[in-house]
């Protein structure tokens, strides 16, 4: 019986991090996420990825990602891209955007299934922000201007 992985045809960039081998369309169905959510799980990896787009030079960065459990991504932001998006399809977050002087400026919660939540916010990707994830499975498809680079991303540091 095959895994998840093979049966989606992932390539593996890393523990954490897969690509579509898709050639002509990338599917994924809410079985196979929730197959997905039981991998990662048994498997311990608490933030997983699986990338839509072919390589990180594409102009356009597709990415489903997984949270496993809670977790608090930043703050960062990506000073050179224009935008980014966020579309849930399980789960809970709050996303925070700060100021420079590190004041939260707005909260936005998210959520697949409470209607008085977001499902979809798009983003200044130059505005530093934190995503936090609420329940104990967050799935949420993140799109991004490419093409990609690790150093394109400025973390905070306390100093």
């Amino acid at each position: 019986m095959l895994n998840i992985i093979e049966k989606l045809g992932l390539l593996k960039k890393n523990d954490r991090v897969y690509y579509s081998s898709a050639s002509d369309a990338s599917l994924i169905s809410d079985n196979e996420i929730e197959e997905v959510l039981d991998f990662v799980s048994k498997k311990n990896i608490k933030l997983f990825r699986i990338c839509f787009h072919k390589d990180d030079g594409e102009h356009i960065n597709e990415m489903l990602m997984f949270h496993t459990e809670s977790q608090l991504i930043g703050p960062l932001k990506q000073s050179n891209k224009p935008s980014l998006s966020y579309l849930v399809l399980k789960g809970e977050a709050e996303v925070r955007l700060f100021n420079s002087k590190k004041e939260i400026i707005k909260i936005i919660n998210l959520s697949s299934s409470n209607p008085s939540k977001s499902r979809y916010c798009r983003l200044d990707a130059a505005t530093w922000r934190t995503i936090e994830s609420t329940s104990e499975n967050f799935v949420f498809l993140e799109v991004a201007a490419g093409p990609f680079k690790d150093s394109d991303t400025l973390w905070w540091e306390d100093k």
